[in-house]
């Protein structure tokens, strides 16, 4: 492992201060899947002290990155396959939201090691009411559970009819997200 490549794996400091910076990695020069990588290519960077400069080559974060989205998508294969919601599935495939979800080849990465359609998903301009900064992968999933919870499916709709009760801290959390989007 070179110097940089150990400045990724750092503990409790890199987790608090080079959060931000791991994720512009991601962003900007993370790979999900191997064919998207065309070329290798420096890729600098500031250590997560703010000051060191350092440099990993885009082939090594590449090679950091695919056995944790392997795994990723291997353990969701296993629960779907456990589970029996694979044939629930429909012809469309899985969506994936969530900030993860922006890196490149992500999509292409869970339709290959999940074996069906995978798309990213973002919540629908027409269907929610929010600023256009909000209707991102990253927040889709908040903001579709609160356009879920506006229609009348909690208290008084669906889950009052069929006798199921909403744990309080859902109901808190989807107040506050209904609070934060408004």
């Amino acid at each position: 492992m070179t110097a940089a490549e150990g400045r990724l794996h750092s503990g409790d400091e890199g987790r608090r201060a080079g959060k931000w910076r791991f994720n512009y990695l991601l962003r900007e020069h993370g790979f999900a899947h191997p064919s998207l990588l065309r070329e290798d290519y420096d890729i600098e960077f500031t250590g997560i002290d703010g000051r060191t400069p350092a440099r990993i080559k885009a082939k090594a974060l590449m090679d950091l990155l695919l056995p944790r989205v392997e795994d990723i998508f291997t353990v969701i294969g296993d629960t779907l396959e456990a589970s029996s919601f694979r044939n629930a599935i429909g012809p469309g495939g899985v969506i994936l939201t969530g900030g993860g979800s922006l890196m490149r080849g992500t999509a292409q990465a869970a339709a290959q090691l999940l074996e069906m359609k995978a798309r990213i998903g973002v919540a629908h301009p027409d269907k929610v009411s929010a600023d256009e900064k909000w209707l991102t992968p990253g927040y889709a999933t908040a903001l579709g559970l609160l356009t879920f919870s506006s229609q009348s499916h909690w208290g008084t709709g669906a889950a009052q009819k069929t006798g199921l009760l909403i744990p309080s801290w859902l109901r808190k959390t989807i107040y506050g997200l209904e609070d934060l989007f408004r």
